[in-house]
């Protein structure tokens, strides 16, 4: 019986704890986006170091370049989407 009782606590415990985590606002704002700036950061440097990388390895260097300069132009169009939603 006192099994039983300590894990429908402990159920009802996580239960509400969850409830709680949905109802607090989120302390991050839209204009901070802090992830996403981490991000364009992180784009930056892979493309420095695929531009600094020898021959273009059968088109995937060139690719790779391709697919994170698309990011770095898109990723802050999220960011300003946010913004604004």
């Amino acid at each position: 019986m006192t099994a039983f009782c300590s894990r429908g606590f402990a159920g009802a415990g996580t239960m509400a704890a969850g409830f709680l985590l949905l109802s607090v606002p989120s302390q991050v704002t839209a204009e901070e986006q802090p992830a996403m700036r981490g991000a364009i950061e992180h784009l930056r440097k892979a493309e420095a170091a695929l531009q600094r990388a020898s021959s273009n390895k059968g088109g995937y260097r060139g690719n790779a370049l391709e697919l994170v300069h698309k990011a770095l132009v898109g990723t802050p169009k999220g960011i300003r989407y946010d913004s604004k939603n």
